[in-house]
């Protein structure tokens, strides 16, 4: 029996890697746009949108809009190029262009795509690239939001195996014109940096930056993570977050976008998002909404399910986390007990007395895009979500949350209130703690630069430490020792200064090792998703990704277990690249070091670096999980070809390959099993199947019967 639930466990701990918004491994085919195509005036490739920009934005009390969204319907049946490779897979691709968008997203719908299939966005020089996404991205509504990319246009490509069991379909149904990326370090400067205070530490995790892609614009919103007595992945904010029921399928949730603690000028990573999620309540009049995201968020995000409180007098101090205008997260205080209050205009037929009016705050304030934050009572306990106000950092007066007590029943129906979600075997708690869904395998970031070290590119008279120099070093990495054996998803990495090419790709490594880096553990190639965009002149040549201020999340193929003491590093090569403009990683000096660099055949200290040496630290922090990585997250996925999926009754698969099935709900139910090639799926939903071949895991597979 033990066996079974360390199966299950293993199985939803994989399961929930690979889903939603996440990406997995693979790469798009190599394209050379002809000459032609790169002018505006050449549409043979690139469809140019016609959104009309012209009009006005409008931001409902304090959500932030930030661009225009054209409802399109291009299929790859009917739009795009399609090309046949050598080994028989069949690529599509279509570009859309959408003249003068400071970044671009689109949502997919109909998604049905055969195991093996892959999916990617990338910008036309594919210096930026998102995905590949497949089957363990789709979800019982068919749809997928995909965060924006920079720049006025993109190419959407679809891949699809020789031997797929059914040709895809899906259809790009909205595109999103933006006027901004969000605005970094664009917010009021009153509210500090969430990473700069010491005030609840866990519920930070929980907030979440919304990004909506509404049938007519695209906004910034905020939210958090709600705890409930089925550890269900619940965000809590405000209803007019949601133009309509459906913008909730058609929303991304970031986690993490925070700046680093040690320099509030480098932007955070974008890279930890959640696309989707299904409306649960929404009651406009109270201005309470409550979804569930497609996916617990994986255990290197970090989540938190924040606590709340349904007590009608809670007391100060009161704290409020937010993303601002789209910005990074930012903290609010107040010394004074809220009032109840009605809210000041706006919402038609409002519950009478239904808001927390803040009439003050002590620091801070609250912005356009704060609409749906947290407010959050002396204990760290929610208690109302932002609806709106008058706030700015030189009158920081009169906000209002829709109070948490309010919306937990007033309405009698399910799909208006919060106790039949947050409390659904009705134990009727007045409150409930916060709780980490990963206690068992809680994650870290780690780190060795500190707030206050003096981080910078160091320099030698070859050039940089720790990156492209004279010397032509290949590899660099940073040693971390730890109490415990774990398991490593990711690293950030912050780059000075960099170019992204794929002549001299760079990679992320882990290795074994007690003074020196020795056994290579893994490596990745470093494809980032989140950089400083540098537009060379015109649309056609804007080739050039550069590498500048921001942080860069990398996660791992496949989890890394990693012994109590590892490095963490990159790996770069030269090729006829200049070694001044490539790539230089940020570092400061250490009281001890914990840097080393690879000069061709051997591994160094820099307190032996044969020009100048010194004790140095690398600004590489990687994401350490207590544990070890299980069996199960080392299959592939794709070895198994299951069928029909999505499916209306059953799905099949090849007996050779596997021989015995447990299929599981998403709550870790067990619902059948057996030892047979094929499982009639009970009902409309999505479950998780658990193929075996001789008593022995190989094979994990998100099944959908519509």
């Amino acid at each position: 029996m033990k066996r079974l639930v360390g199966i299950l466990l293993c199985m939803l701990a994989c399961f929930q890697v690979a889903l939603a918004q996440i990406e997995s491994e693979g790469t798009p085919t190599p394209f050379a746009l002809p000459a032609q195509t790169y002018h505006r005036s050449a549409t043979s490739f690139f469809y140019p949108l016609q959104i009309d920009t012209t009009q006005a934005l409008v931001s409902d009390q304090r959500n932030y809009a930030i661009g225009h969204v054209a409802p399109v319907h291009f299929t790859p049946q009917k739009d795009g190029i399609w090309e046949v490779l050598e080994n028989g897979t069949r690529v599509w691709r279509m570009g859309l262009l959408s003249d003068g968008a400071a970044s671009m997203s689109i949502v997919l719908a109909q998604l049905n795509m055969p195991d093996g299939a892959k999916l990617f966005v990338y910008n036309p020089s594919q210096t930026q690239v998102l995905g590949a996404f497949g089957t363990e991205n789709q979800n019982e509504s068919g749809i997928l939001p995909i965060r924006p990319l920079i720049g006025d246009s993109l190419i959407i490509e679809y891949q699809e195996p020789s031997d797929a069991a059914f040709n895809g379909t899906f259809c790009i149904e909205r595109v999103a014109h933006n006027r901004s990326t969000g605005t970094f370090n664009g917010s009021n400067h009153c509210s500090p940096h969430a990473l700069f205070t010491n005030d609840l530490p866990q519920q930070k995790q929980s907030v979440c930056l919304l990004y909506v892609v509404s049938s007519t614009q695209s906004s910034f919103g905020s939210g958090c993570l709600i705890n409930n007595t089925d550890g269900k992945p619940y965000v809590y904010t405000a209803a007019h977050n949601f133009k309509a029921a459906e913008d909730a399928n058609r929303t991304i949730f970031y986690f993490n976008y925070a700046v680093t603690e040690q320099d509030s000028t480098i932007q955070g990573s974008q890279e930890c998002s959640i696309g989707g999620s299904i409306l649960r309540a929404w009651a406009t009049n109270i201005d309470m909404a409550l979804v569930e995201l497609n996916q617990m968020p994986p255990r290197d995000y970090r989540p938190y399910l924040a606590g709340w409180n349904r007590s009608k007098s809670p007391q100060a101090p009161l704290i409020s986390i937010q993303h601002p205008k789209g910005d990074s997260k930012r903290m609010s205080y107040a010394n004074t007990t809220p009032v109840i209050s009605d809210y000041p205009g706006y919402f038609e037929n409002q519950i009478k007395k239904g808001w927390w009016h803040i009439s003050r705050w002590s620091k801070g304030c609250t912005e356009a895009g704060s609409s749906g934050s947290p407010l959050f009572d002396k204990n760290g306990l929610i208690i109302g979500a932002l609806s709106g106000g008058q706030s700015n950092c030189s009158k920081p007066i009169n906000d209002y949350y829709a109070r948490l007590d309010t919306a937990w029943n007033f309405h009698s129906d399910s799909d208006k209130q919060l106790a039949c979600w947050l409390d659904p075997n009705h134990t009727n708690a007045t409150s409930m703690p916060g709780v980490d869904p990963y206690a068992e395998g809680t994650c870290h970031r780690l780190k060795h630069i500190e707030k206050g070290n003096n981080i910078q590119a160091l320099k030698h008279s070859k050039g940089y430490y720790a990156g492209h120099n004279q010397l032509q070093h290949t590899a660099f990495a940073e040693k971390y020792t730890t109490t415990e054996e774990g398991t490593l998803y990711g690293a950030y990495i912050m780059p000075f200064k960099g170019r992204y090419s794929g002549d001299a790709p760079v990679y992320l490594t882990v290795y074994s090792g007690t003074d020196q880096p020795t056994q290579l553990l893994g490596k990745v190639l470093v494809r980032p998703r989140d950089l400083t965009c540098t537009r060379e002149g015109k649309w056609g040549t804007a080739t050039k990704t550069v590498w500048k201020n921001k942080e860069n999340y990398i996660r791992f193929n496949q989890p890394i277990a990693v012994p109590k003491t590892f490095f963490v590093g990159v790996e770069i090569q030269y090729n006829s690249l200049t070694t001044s403009d490539t790539l230089a990683l940020y570092q400061a000096k250490a009281p001890h070091n914990y840097a080393y660099f690879y000069n061709g055949s051997s591994w160094n200290p820099y307190s032996a670096h044969n020009i100048s040496p010194t004790n140095l630290s690398l600004w590489i922090e990687p994401v350490h999980c207590l544990g070890q990585p299980t069996a199960i997250e080392s299959v592939n996925q794709e070895t198994i070809s299951i069928y029909p999926n999505p499916t209306p009754d059953k799905v099949t698969w090849d007996a050779e390959h596997a021989n015995a099935y447990q299929l599981y709900n998403l709550q870790g139910q067990l619902l059948l099993k057996g030892t047979d090639n094929q499982v009639w799926i009970p009902q409309k939903g999505v479950f998780v199947l658990c193929l075996f071949l001789d008593q022995q895991p190989v094979g994990i597979h998100k099944v959908i019967r519509y």
